[in-house]
């Protein structure tokens, strides 16, 4: 499944997403060389009321703080937010997202990993 290795996009089971929420169109992410986590793809909606848990991101690729994303809706058009949080947590953010949207961008979010050791990420 390319966990900890550099530049493999890992898949959806990684997540455990919950609540209804499922990978969409070409959803991955990985880690490059720098560090980074990259998301390419969307989300398919479950439940959309705020603070909801989408899934949880492993260890080794949590950012080193809560980051709060927006997302421009693929159905609506309509901003919607998420967050990912230092506890690998990734939840719908403050806003709840809008009754018609079902899909989440995430092609083109990316953050800064957890800087750790490489025997502890597997590379």
């Amino acid at each position: 499944n390319g966990m900890g290795t550099y530049g493999v996009w890992n898949l959806h089971p990684s997540l455990n997403l919950q609540n209804g929420w499922t990978a969409g169109s070409e959803f991955a992410w990985r880690k490059n060389n720098a560090g980074v986590i990259e998301f390419r793809g969307s989300l398919v909606s479950g439940v959309k009321d705020i603070n909801t848990h989408i899934g949880t991101m492993p260890e080794w690729a949590r950012p080193y703080t809560d980051t709060h994303y927006m997302s421009a809706g693929a159905s609506t058009g309509v901003i919607s937010t998420f967050v990912i949080k230092a506890n690998g947590e990734i939840r719908v953010g403050p806003v709840a997202f809008a009754a018609a949207e079902t899909v989440l961008q995430m092609g083109g979010v990316s953050y800064s990993a957890i800087a750790q050791s490489n025997s502890a990420i597997g590379v």
